[in-house]
């Protein structure tokens, strides 16, 4: 095994001709309920749904050098946005094959997590769009006006509407760490109720949420309660207020 000097690592992730060389994935399909939401109704509609719970490893080669990344997810039988990733990036590469990191100024050997938190935006780009085709294949929520909107904490919410408001943007947080993005959208039901979306990704780079919560209000102005005051949600209630003004 060759040392590689973090520095030169970096650089190395940094270029973009990385290739997927092999995939290996292993799941399995557990009886599950899932509880629907119908926010316009009102009601929920409780389904039987399997539930897949696994991981996909990703192989990655470049002048001979190999990256492992090993992603743990679960989703929800033919529901897509169901699909949620388990953990960040930084604990999600799982080794470099025939390669030793060692710090630029000491020489001793990092870890792997200690190194993935340095991968170059680049190698990002081109691991974040290759997690698992199950989602980029199916069949997503929007169409004809419909959206279904998966929570972690609570079954989906469902309803037919558009979307008013989305905004994101960085928000560093202790359990995603330093490159934590989040997106914050808002929509209007044809009820006339609105629907507040909370999506959390390891980094602006990411493709897959690895956070998603949500609510339904009667009200624009309750929409604070659940945003709170982070600087993406300011960006978002100076819309809130353009909208609330037409009403004036």
């Amino acid at each position: 095994m060759r040392s590689l000097c973090l520095k030169d690592f970096i650089r190395l992730t940094e270029n973009c001709e990385w290739r997927l060389e092999k995939q290996i994935s292993s799941f399995s399909r557990k009886p599950s309920w899932l509880s629907i939401y119908d926010v316009d109704k009102k009601e929920f509609d409780v389904r039987s749904v399997p539930k897949f719970e696994g991981f996909v490893e990703n192989t990655f080669s470049f002048q001979g050098e190999e990256i492992v990344c090993k992603n743990e997810m679960v989703f929800y039988e033919n529901f897509p946005e169901s699909l949620r990733l388990k953990e960040p990036l930084s604990k999600r590469v799982c080794h470099f094959n025939g390669i030793s990191i060692v710090d630029d100024v000491t020489g001793s050997e990092l870890s792997n997590e200690d190194v993935s938190k340095h991968i170059g935006k680049k190698f990002k780009e081109v691991f974040s769009g290759v997690i698992f085709d199950y989602k980029e294949n199916a069949l997503q929520s929007g169409c004809d006006g419909e959206y279904l909107l998966f929570r972690d904490v609570a079954g989906p919410l469902k309803f037919k509407g558009d979307l008013l408001f989305s905004k994101e943007g960085p928000t560093p947080c202790k359990l995603w760490g330093e490159n934590a993005y989040v997106r914050l959208s808002v929509y209007r039901t044809k009820a006339g109720l609105y629907v507040c979306y909370y999506e959390q990704f390891d980094s602006a780079d990411s493709k897959h949420p690895v956070f998603c919560d949500g609510t339904s209000c009667d009200f624009l102005q309750e929409i604070p309660t659940f945003f709170g005051g982070s600087p993406v949600a300011r960006d978002l209630y100076a819309d809130v207020l353009i909208e609330l003004s037409k009403d004036f």
